[in-house]
């Protein structure tokens, strides 16, 4: 039997190692996400978001939910919210901090909301007797 010395072994554990940790290292570092992405897909969400209510106010215009000038304030409010989170990202070098994450997503929310409410699908709270059409939230 051969004897191996500390010098081959840890020579041996080197020589082992060097693709596991190029190879995690290239991956980001297994589950936990680079801060810096993270912090863009904060925008990029923000955006896609956007898009969503966009296209929604779009579908009730076309289908006669809501009138050409609900719809052109509720595309001016959400070009709004879009600006305004374009601004935050440039003022913080193109990461958006949660606190202001959080207030954008509420105000696209809120349009959303009023979205549903103009076209009669909103969320029905109560027994119905007077309606009950209310955002919910």
């Amino acid at each position: 039997m051969r004897s191996f010395t500390p010098k081959t072994i840890f020579i041996a554990s080197l020589l082992a190692t060097l693709p596991l940790g190029a190879a995690y290292a290239s991956s980001g570092g297994g589950d936990y996400p680079n801060p810096a992405a993270m912090q863009g897909s904060r925008l990029s969400a923000v955006l896609n978001q956007a898009g969503g209510v966009r296209d929604a106010i779009t579908d009730a215009h076309r289908g006669r939910g809501i009138g050409a000038s609900e719809a052109r304030m509720l595309e001016s409010r959400t070009g709004g919210v879009i600006r305004t989170a374009e601004r935050v990202a440039a003022e913080n070098h193109g990461r958006m901090p949660a606190t202001s994450y959080r207030q954008v997503l509420r105000r696209l929310d809120n349009i959303d909301q009023r979205l549903l409410m103009d076209t009669g699908s909103g969320f029905a709270i109560g027994d119905g007797g007077d309606t009950g059409h209310y955002p919910s939230g």
